[in-house]
């Protein structure tokens, strides 16, 4: 008994570590960074939400689309420093400082989470430095403050760590809320409830459903995948090119490869989904209580999100699907390429580990850790399909936590942080870059701003997109050297 104390007090301090290490890694990133160069520091998206703030806080009627006011739950420690008095610059500062301890307090509980889940304590380290040194999690909450994919990324976090203790209704208070933050953050506690942790699960090796209702599942699930095949091939040449408005970032001549690497993640997601929702146990695996708890939840929020706000005027959102498509037709696995320079090297790879292991299965021993690969499969359409990455954003830390269980040994974590570092770099030249792109009137697609809008999908330009996939092809490259040298240094001292 004395011993486990200690741990838990040891593994603390180590969280506590971490916390504090990310501010003041935060604090020394705001200095070098600065804020976005547009709209005084709010950005484009920003600078709406800053107004909402504003205005409510006056107890003015925010006369607006639906689809920007339906994210205003993230900002409600903002609204109350409004109300506190704080103005547009203050409430940027706030906002950074607010995103910055919340994100730092996060990390502190991913590591901690990852200790309780049996790493040592150097691989947790790595892991959790894979996530806290992300352009996702160190850049833009300082460089881009007023955005709700912050709120997601700290949602994330805390969704894992109520699962792990197993609370179920505590999961669906964080569905209930997510609806209100970020489309589709709801799915990481809804699904993770769903799929509650079982470390000494075990299945039968053909524990499959019967082959009618597995059939009857496989055409169900190929159904909707086929039909974005149908859509997208009807898509013309003009859409695609004039997606992003403004700008000529797709590569149109590499379209039908394009083409065929979307069908290639159609047939992928298709082999995982049906691979996982044919076996038996895996529905004997599910938690009824999670699933009452935060289907309910979620249900009841979305019902009134749907009648709260006035969805038939106003900007109501973008045509995500349409959208999407357009981004896998830009150039051949866009979507894996813009992931990969916004979150880092870890995300395509947990991707891939998920692919590996859902249609590897059925094994005589089930992952414990089953409601992570469920929350990343549920994602897999989102991730292949579409480039903007930002929008993925809460299943970043699901991604790198499963990736952190499943390879678990500090060496083979360390080549994914050295990369991640290594993908820091450009940061350092944003600020002077961008402010010269600002006033020098550049388009988007000029180096200058590419520095930043390089790592989204959407417009993201050829160079970029080219930079990126010699940039992944060389990583992964390096991870199979690396794990072919292990091997036969491995090989050779069994030998002596």
């Amino acid at each position: 008994m004395q011993s486990e104390s200690t741990d838990i007090r040891c593994a603390n301090r180590h969280a506590m570590a971490c916390a504090f290490i990310a501010i003041v890694i935060f604090i020394i990133v705001s200095q070098i960074t600065g804020r976005i160069p547009v709209a005084q520091g709010a950005g484009w998206d920003g600078a709406l939400y800053l107004r909402y703030v504003q205005t409510i806080a006056a107890g003015s009627f925010v006369d607006t689309g639906p689809y920007h006011l339906s994210r205003m739950l993230g900002f409600a420690p903002a609204l109350i420093a409004a109300l506190g008095g704080l103005k547009e610059q203050g409430l940027l500062l706030f906002q950074s400082i607010l995103n910055s301890v919340m994100l730092a307090i996060s990390l502190g509980m991913f590591l901690r989470l990852l200790l309780d889940w049996g790493l040592s304590k150097s691989a947790a380290w790595i892991a959790t430095s894979c996530l806290g040194l992300s352009w996702s999690w160190l850049i833009m909450p300082v460089f881009y403050p007023m955005l709700s994919d912050h709120t997601a990324l700290v949602v994330s976090v805390l969704s894992m760590w109520v699962w792990n203790r197993n609370r179920p209704d505590l999961l669906a208070i964080l569905a209930f809320a997510s609806v209100w933050i970020m489309p589709g953050l709801l799915l990481v506690p809804m699904l993770l409830a769903c799929a509650p942790m079982d470390p000494n699960s075990s299945v039968e090796l053909k524990s499959t459903l019967r082959p009618m209702f597995r059939w009857m599942l496989q055409i169900l699930i190929a159904l909707p995948l086929i039909a974005v095949c149908v859509i997208a091939f009807h898509i013309e040449d003009a859409e695609i090119t004039t997606h992003p408005k403004g700008l000529d970032v797709a590569w149109l001549s590499l379209k039908y490869i394009s083409m065929t690497c979307l069908l290639l993640s159609v047939v992928a997601i298709w082999l995982a989904w049906t691979r996982l929702f044919t076996q038996r146990w895996f529905w004997s695996k599910l938690s009824l209580q999670g699933m009452i708890w935060t289907i309910g939840a979620s249900a009841f929020s979305l019902l009134l999100l749907v009648f709260i706000l006035d969805w038939d005027s106003g900007f109501r959102g973008p045509p995500i699907l349409h959208n999407m498509l357009l981004q896998s037709l830009a150039a051949p696995f866009k979507p894996l390429v813009a992931n990969f320079l916004y979150f880092g090297p870890i995300l395509p790879l947990a991707i891939a580990s998920v692919l590996r292991w859902s249609i590897a299965i059925p094994k005589s021993k089930l992952e414990p850790h089953l409601g992570l690969a469920v929350v990343i499969l549920a994602f897999l359409p989102f991730l292949l399909m579409g480039s903007e990455s930002r929008q993925w954003a809460a299943v970043f830390p699901v991604s790198v936590a499963w990736l952190a269980v499943r390879l678990r040994s500090e060496w083979r974590l360390l080549p994914f942080a050295v990369m991640a570092v290594v993908m820091l770099i450009p940061a350092a030249a944003i600020k002077p870059t961008l402010a010269q792109a600002v006033i020098s009137q550049l388009p988007l697609s000029h180096p200058d701003w590419q520095v930043y809008f390089g790592r989204l999908g959407p417009w993201m330009s050829r160079e970029s997109y080219f930079n990126g996939v010699i940039a992944l092809s060389s990583f992964v490259l390096v991870l199979f050297a690396i794990k072919r040298s292990w091997r036969i240094f491995s090989l050779d001292q069994r030998h002596n």
